[in-house]
């Protein structure tokens, strides 16, 4: 997902990456990142927020979306 290389730029998010990415029509989209240091939820929060501002300002879903970012490490 290229959007998410500028968010991941970032110092807090510079070593993230994505894992899996799934998308259900356009209804349902989730992400699943991770990093060598482990992901937090403030990083799942900001990469979560980055998204549904790319996905609003683009429509690229429908108005009712499920937005999903997580990590297999995060509590």
């Amino acid at each position: 997902m290229n959007i998410l290389e500028e968010k991941f730029n970032e110092p807090e998010l510079e070593d993230c990456f994505v894992v899996d990415i799934e998308v259900e029509g356009n209804s349902k989209l989730r992400v699943f990142i991770d990093s060598e240091k482990g992901v937090g939820f403030s990083q799942c929060r900001k990469i979560s927020r980055f998204l549904e501002e790319k996905i609003e300002e683009g429509n690229l879903m429908k108005p009712n979306y499920l937005l999903e970012v997580s990590s297999p490490g995060v509590d």
